[in-house]
């Protein structure tokens, strides 16, 4: 039995060509246009604290 895991249903949604989410949305671009040296962004959708710096 095959069992799959979230990232890998995640990973073949996302790459669809009918996926809903092209693109991200106008309010996520909006505050991350421009961030200045040194920023940090929060990914809340991946599930742990995961921060990156710019």
């Amino acid at each position: 039995m095959k069992t799959d895991t979230v990232h890998d249903h995640w990973n073949v949604r996302w790459v669809a060509q009918d996926a809903k989410w092209p693109r991200p949305a106008p309010g996520v671009t909006a505050c991350t246009a421009t961030p200045g040296p040194g920023a940090r962004i929060q990914d809340p959708g991946a599930g742990t604290r995961t921060r990156i710096r710019i």
